[in-house]
């Protein structure tokens, strides 16, 4: 789970949304969209400067990097930078996961990614222990 690759796996959503229901999430009824944090096509000097080129590749795609968003919250963001994205999750998104995401994270990196990956992956863990 922390190494794979989870982005467009059909499984993911669902993990995504165990995760937020695992964070107190009032359960939204909207259909909700994976969102990267560190966007997949991460241009700007913000993103540039924080994660190098094999970091990206590496990282994108994997469970720590994604989040729930509503789907016109998802498209507004695409590659914005992470001060926007954070003010957004934090005081916008209706996933409980997503705002504590915006109001814990000051800053999205390497390590705040390894942080998060790594608390998904024991609660996971935790979560479905009979499937290991």
């Amino acid at each position: 789970l922390a190494e794979r690759r989870l982005y467009g796996a059909r499984i993911t959503p669902y993990i995504l949304r165990e995760w937020d229901r695992h964070q107190g999430s009032d359960r939204p009824s909207n259909k909700a969209e994976v969102e990267h944090m560190l966007p997949q096509t991460a241009s700007g000097k913000c993103w540039t400067d924080v994660w190098t080129p094999d970091e990206m590749v590496a990282k994108t795609n994997q469970i720590g990097n994604l989040t729930l968003l509503s789907e016109g919250m998802n498209r507004g963001l695409k590659n914005a930078c992470w001060d926007e994205k954070r003010e957004k999750y934090r005081d916008e998104s209706m996933y409980t996961s997503s705002r504590k995401i915006g109001q814990s994270v000051k800053e999205w990196t390497p390590a705040a990614h390894a942080k998060r990956t790594d608390q998904i992956t024991r609660w996971a863990l935790k979560r479905w222990k009979s499937f290991r």
